[in-house]
């Protein structure tokens, strides 16, 4: 990955945050499919 990628991805992440008004982080290295699944559906709907 170049350095203009890199800063291109940055960007998008930028505006993309600038522009939520809620984010969540969650570590889910322990989580099987269908519970990180339960966990998307229940950040979705909140």
């Amino acid at each position: 990955m170049t350095r203009e990628q890199k800063a291109q991805i940055i960007d998008d992440l930028t505006g993309q945050l600038t522009e939520s008004t809620t984010i969540y982080l969650a570590d889910i290295s322990g989580l099987d499919a269908s519970n990180t699944s339960r966990l998307r559906r229940a950040c979705f709907k909140a």
